[in-house]
């Protein structure tokens, strides 16, 4: 079994404020957490990446965006604009909501990002 430091157990933690009424403080006191503590990253709304990427700068504590949270009710281009946008604004780890309809139907290969849609 393997042996985890404190920092250690930190490095595989992404700490979390998908919030909608998240304000400017609050990205704040979480990329502050973060890097205090040394988590991973910080998973935000993609709409934050700009802002955590660049109270982020400087460290290697990651900006994850999440796309199309939090239903995944969006169409693949509305998903990959949104992930190329939050590449563009500095998130450097992409978190895509799946569209459950289309799991529940079993129909896996819709909104697979990657296998016929370039980024």
């Amino acid at each position: 079994m393997r042996r985890y430091t404190i920092d250690g157990l930190a490095r595989l933690v992404g700490h979390t404020n998908l919030h909608p009424d998240a304000t400017h403080e609050d990205m704040r006191v979480l990329c502050d957490q973060a890097k205090r503590y040394h988590f991973r990253m910080v998973a935000v709304n993609s709409v934050q990446s700009r802002l955590c990427s660049e109270l982020l700068a400087g460290t290697d504590v990651h900006t994850g965006a999440s796309i199309g949270f939090s239903l995944g009710q969006s169409s693949v281009a509305a998903k990959v604009f949104e992930i190329k946008d939050a590449l563009a604004s500095g998130a450097n780890e992409i978190d895509c909501v799946v569209d459950l309809t289309e799991v529940k139907a079993g129909n896996w290969k819709y909104g697979v990002i990657g296998q016929n849609v370039l980024l």
